[in-house]
């Protein structure tokens, strides 16, 4: 019985060849536009997904109000970040992330001189603790995170980064080579992590250890204690929740510690001008536009109509 469909078909087929050439081209072309559609939809929708608690974990991000105008940012003060690792229960771990920083260039000494050798290389930067690297399941292929949280100067390359900045040598000796950002702040290798094989939007392929912004001036965060009204969306702030932990609760601490250090501003009505903390999920960030998304949402359900339209054609 299949013999014979097949054998009608192939029939049909060889007695309207144009036809059937345009048909079976259309169908070709259909199913390979769903093919492609289909690989961008799945690549977009798995930022993110990929870290073993994922569900535990958030970055603290802002509402604010000014003169009716609502605002968003992904940015919190600085002290909170150094206030709720004492005062707020419920957390795992939390870490601050100062980051979208950049240089403009890296140089490094010539072997047995004191020649420096500049690499055409514009580095972006963050400035982490140690908590970050177990946070997102950074995998170290030679030295560690140690020290990050209390050493100056200390650095952290992806695999890509050190094989480029040291070619010569191998992965396991890299860890305590040096070199310099803007010819002056000389740095020390303190590990070398894998590079990261999922899609991301927290992937920075050099981590610098955070007193390192005191001392090469980029940002003294022993001055900032005070400064509960100023935020920058690059002062980021993560939490790894507790099992268990109620994320609402949590947020109810971090919006308490808002009420206790930040004074009053004269003259300014707390009901129409406010600032309030609420917990973004990281698999959150890729869409949300209100943080600066990197993608659209609007559009990948356009390209999941349109590839469910080419397959029904």
């Amino acid at each position: 019985m299949i013999r014979n469909y097949f054998k009608v078909a192939i029939r049909n087929i060889t007695r309207n060849k144009l036809m059937s050439s345009l048909n079976i081209m259309g169908l070709a072309i259909g199913l390979s536009a769903a093919l492609v559609i289909s690989l961008i939809v799945q690549y977009e929708f798995g930022f993110d997904k990929h870290y073993a608690d994922v569900d535990r974990l958030y970055r603290v991000v802002m509402h604010m109000r000014f003169a009716e105008t609502d605002f968003h940012n992904g940015g919190v003060p600085v002290p909170l970040q150094k206030v709720a690792k004492n005062e707020v229960s419920g957390l795992e771990k939390a870490t601050p992330v100062f980051q979208e920083f950049s240089f403009e260039k890296v140089s490094l000494e010539k072997p047995g001189t004191s020649d420096k050798i500049e690499l055409k290389k514009r580095p972006r930067v963050a400035l982490v603790e140690e908590d970050y690297f177990q946070m997102f399941d950074k995998k170290f292929l030679a030295g560690s995170a140690s020290g990050m949280d209390s050493i100056p100067n200390l650095v952290v390359l992806n695999e890509t980064t050190a094989k480029l900045y040291y070619p010569q040598l191998p992965l396991d000796r890299v860890p305590g080579s040096v070199f310099y950002y803007n010819d002056t702040l000389l740095m020390k290798v303190a590990g070398v992590m894998a590079d990261e094989k999922h899609s991301t939007d927290i992937d920075t392929r050099e981590l610098v250890s955070m007193p390192t912004s005191k001392s090469a001036g980029l940002y003294n965060y022993s001055d900032a204690d005070g400064q509960w009204g100023s935020v920058s969306s690059n002062n980021q702030f993560y939490l790894k929740l507790a099992k268990n932990s109620n994320p609402d609760a949590v947020t109810k601490q971090l919006q308490g510690l808002l009420t206790k250090y930040k004074k009053p501003e004269p003259g300014v009505d707390p009901k129409k001008n406010f600032s309030k903390f609420n917990l973004q999920p990281v698999t959150d960030m890729h869409f949300n536009e209100n943080y600066g998304a990197s993608a659209d949402l609007g559009t990948m359900k356009g390209l999941m109509i349109l590839a469910g339209f080419l397959l029904l054609l």
